[in-house]
C-alpha cells in the first residue's frame, strides 16, 4: 500500500496486533482474532483500487485464478477421497510419504468424522468446488467484485460447515470425558488418586 492517511489507522492497528503477538511466549488463535478486521479493510480498500486496465493487473488476477483453481482441485481429490472410502493414511505410507504417528492419526480421526457426517460432506465437497472454480473464472476473467463476493461465500460456508459440524464431532473423539468420569469415580470410593 502507498502511504495514505486514511489507511493509517488500519495499518497501525494490524501492524500492532501481528507485532505485539507474534513476540509474545504465549500465542493462542483467539490473541489474533482483532488482526482479521483490519486486514479485510485493507484488503478491501486494494481490491477496489484496482483498475483491471494494465496488462500487470490483469496477469495478477489471472496469476491467482490458478491457485482457485488448484483449491477446486483440491476439493475435488478430497471428494474422490471421501466417496471412495479409501484409506488416505496407508495410501499416503505406500507412497512413501513420511509422517508422524500423531499425525497419521489425526487424519483417520478426521476422515472417520467426516464419515459420520454423512450426506453433508459430499455436498460441502461439490458446494465448494464449484464456488472455487466460480472464483478462478472471475479473477480470470477480471471480475473483482463477483471474485470477492464468492469468495466471502467460500468463508462463512468453510466456517459454518467447520464450526457447526467437524469441531463438534472432533471434540467427541478426543474428548477426555471417560477419564474424568473414571476418575471421579474412584475419588468418590475413597480411593486415593494420583496423577502423573
Amino acid at each position: 500500500f502507498r502511504l495514505r492517511e486514511d489507511l493509517l489507522f488500519l495499518g497501525l492497528w494490524g501492524a500492532t496486533v501481528f507485532v505485539f503477538f507474534s513476540l509474545s511466549a504465549g500465542k493462542r488463535p483467539p490473541y489474533i482474532l482483532p488482526l482479521y478486521p483490519p486486514v479485510a479493510l485493507l484488503i478491501a480498500v486494494w481490491l477496489r483500487d484496482q483498475t483491471v486496465g494494465s496488462f500487470w493487473k490483469a496477469s495478477y488476477f489471472k496469476f491467482v485464478a490458478v491457485f482457485a483453481s488448484l483449491t477446486g482441485a483440491v476439493l475435488g481429490g478430497g471428494l474422490v477421497i471421501y466417496s471412495t472410502r479409501l484409506d488416505l493414511v496407508s495410501m499416503l505410507l505406500s507412497l512413501g510419504v513420511a509422517m508422524q504417528e500423531n499425525v497419521s492419526t489425526e487424519v483417520s480421526s478426521l476422515l472417520s468424522v467426516l464419515r459420520e457426517i454423512g450426506c453433508l460432506v459430499p455436498v460441502s465437497f461439490v458446494a465448494g468446488m464449484v464456488l472455487w472454480f466460480s472464483v478462478a473464472r472471475s479473477l480470470y476473467r477480471c471480475r473483482i467484485d463477483t471474485a470477492v463476493a464468492q469468495m466471502v461465500l467460500v468463508s462463512v460456508l468453510a466456517i459454518a460447515f467447520a464450526r457447526s459440524l467437524i469441531l463438534p464431532n472432533l471434540a467427541k473423539m478426543e474428548s477426555y470425558k471417560e477419564f474424568v468420569q473414571s476418575a471421579t469415580a474412584a475419588a468418590a470410593g475413597g480411593q486415593s488418586l494420583t496423577l502423573f
